[in-house]
């Protein structure tokens, strides 16, 4: 699929139209150290929860343990990681800036405090609002394996 990123995964319960499913490990990308391993993963499985589940729309027609590829659109991460670091670092300093200039001398440092504060806030409010496009499911292709005689 062109402009999505797809991954494989196992739906484990269904929700009407949703599904909760576990995405599959990857095998190594071959940039890995061949004696230690990737430690970028090592580190992930250490600190990750084994039962992590995400929830997916359009799985109306899959079954429960039915292997099946997750997509996203393309932007989806960077929009979030903008959303999660970029912006909020953007109004912290915006917000102190404009809180020195317009206080008087006395106040300028807890007017900049001030300002950046109100405009975390501010930008806090762009984090409660839904995401524009969910994870989509898609039944995996059949292998040989799969198919009946």
């Amino acid at each position: 699929m062109a402009g999505w990123i797809v991954t494989e995964a196992q739906v484990r319960t269904r929700e009407g139209d949703a599904a909760l499913v576990a995405i599959k490990p990857h095998n190594p990308c071959g940039n890995c150290d061949p004696q230690t391993g990737c430690r970028a993963m090592a580190l992930s499985r250490a600190f990750a929860r084994p039962d992590r589940l995400f929830r997916v729309e359009g799985a109306a027609l899959c079954q429960i343990g039915q292997a099946v590829e997750v997509a996203i659109p393309e932007g989806t991460l960077w929009r979030a990681g903008w959303q999660a670091y970029g912006l909020p670092t953007l109004a912290l300093i915006a917000g102190a800036a404009i809180g020195e200039y317009l206080a008087p001398a006395a106040w300028q440092p807890w007017a900049a405090v001030g300002g950046a504060v109100l405009s975390m806030l501010l930008a806090s409010l762009t984090w409660r609002r839904p995401p524009a496009s969910f994870p989509r499911v898609l039944p995996a292709a059949s292998t040989d394996d799969d198919a009946a005689p």
